[in-house]
């Protein structure tokens, strides 16, 4: 349970961050707000917004199981 435990947090929540955040957010980060138009910030929003949230979603999750199975290992002993 513990190395499942391990593996879902590194490659999952870590491995998400790494691979699909980051990279989202530094692209995130190059939109220049002030000089653009409605219709190129919705363009970037719309690039962004679905891949970010979805995969931030399997993060929470992630991490969510990942807490629960390392509660449940603690009460067992």
């Amino acid at each position: 349970m513990m190395l499942f435990a391990t593996v879902a947090y590194i490659l999952g929540v870590q491995g998400a961050t790494f691979v699909i955040h980051l990279p989202l957010n530094n692209t995130l980060q190059r939109v220049d707000v002030d000089n653009s138009s409605d219709e190129e910030l919705s363009t970037a929003r719309l690039a962004f917004e679905q891949r970010w949230n979805r995969s931030n979603e399997l993060r929470t999750t992630l991490a969510s199981l990942v807490s629960l199975t390392l509660i449940v290992l603690a009460l067992k002993q």
